[in-house]
């Protein structure tokens, strides 16, 4: 049993339980905040009245209503967990990996714009996200934390007349 779960059996009443997520309603605030330190996240995300953690195996969400904290674990499918080789999965069909000098590049291409895939890319890693720079028209630098990573994205068309692809270039070092 991981350390959040037995932090909740002993310290929260379980209001719902369906089979994909679970609902505890804490009775203290101060509750809330030991079980956000004592989970492992591996990303967060702090709203007004809520957070998110996502750790290896689940999502959680700890929120605010009224006077009321609840805390909410959501199984994570094995399909929405994130390895080395799915984390940019969504950046389109892997071109090649290549080991520079302690460097992992990576190449993917897609059909989506520079511009759908720079907005996705917003959304997937907010909490990563050092700054995203437009170098110049469907051309974008992005810069990601923890791990440190540098993406390039650049659209181009191979020929006047075909629908452009974006090549997303992806570096970060061999081992973080």
């Amino acid at each position: 049993m991981s350390i959040a779960a037995a932090w909740l059996a002993v310290n929260a009443q379980l209001i719902t339980h369906s089979r994909e997520s679970q609902l505890w309603q804490v009775s203290e605030a101060a509750d809330v905040h030991v079980l956000h330190a004592r989970l492992p996240c591996v990303q967060e995300l702090e709203m007004e009245r809520q957070k998110w953690c996502r750790t290896p195996k689940r999502l959680w969400l700890l929120s605010e209503v009224g006077s009321k904290h609840y805390v909410q674990g959501f199984e994570l499918k094995e399909s929405l967990r994130r390895d080395s080789s799915a984390h940019h999965a969504w950046l389109g069909e892997r071109l090649g990996v290549y080991t520079i000098d302690g460097f992992i590049l990576s190449t993917y291409r897609n059909r989506l714009s520079a511009d759908t895939l720079i907005r996705g890319f917003r959304f997937r890693q907010a909490t990563r996200i050092v700054s995203i720079r437009e170098l110049e028209h469907g051309r974008y630098h992005v810069q990601l934390r923890a791990p440190q990573e540098d993406v390039l994205v650049i659209q181009q068309a191979d020929k006047p007349t075909a629908a452009p692809d974006t090549i997303a270039i992806s570096m970060r070092a061999e081992r973080d």
